[in-house]
């Protein structure tokens, strides 16, 4: 065909609920059991609102949400500031996350405290990768905002200025964003 489709199914075996958890009192149960089945100290970015869908529109209004199974405060808002956020996206050292604004059409890059919010320009971001040979964070992204059409490129999230075209020449075939992981 001429779209992308993206499906996925997991079969888990049916087990009883567990009872429900306070995530301010039982933050050190849920760390412990995150840090067990990832076998390592381990970050979670969300966002979450109050839509229910499945995706963030320009209309939404979410927060972006973390937790650090090392620091002991359980989950918490990153940006609590409510907007129209979609995908957070970590550096590779796991302390920013990369996001973007649906309604605004920027990218943002914030520190995991909350702290240092820069825009990296306009678009919407994909992905994010560390070059491994120089160390430089990129972000990947439609450079227009999101249409199928839009080219695809990768600006440096400490130097957003530095841009460089990845994908020009054709539609990606994809009606939202692409998503190279």
């Amino acid at each position: 065909g001429d779209d992308v489709l993206e499906a996925g199914i997991e079969i888990l075996p049916v087990m009883p609920p567990p009872p429900p958890l306070d995530a301010v009192k039982d933050a050190p149960q849920i760390a412990a059991s995150l840090r067990a089945a990832t076998g390592a100290p381990t970050r979670l970015a969300w966002v979450q609102g109050t839509n229910f869908e499945r995706y963030t529109s320009s209309s939404s209004q979410v927060i972006i949400m973390g937790l650090d199974t090392e620091d002991g405060l359980g989950e918490r808002p990153i940006l609590s500031e409510p907007g129209p956020y979609s995908n957070p996206l970590f550096t590779a050292d796991g302390k920013r996350l990369v996001f973007s604004n649906r309604a605004t059409l920027q990218v943002h890059v914030i520190d995991w405290d909350g702290e240092n919010r820069r825009d990296l320009g306009p678009g919407d971001a994909s992905e994010v990768w560390r070059d491994p040979g120089t160390g430089i964070d990129w972000v990947y992204l439609r450079s227009q905002g999101g249409r199928s059409d839009d080219p695809i490129v990768r600006r440096q999230v400490d130097n957003p200025k530095i841009e460089e075209s990845v994908w020009n020449r054709t539609p990606n075939g994809h009606a939202d964003l692409p998503w190279f992981q």
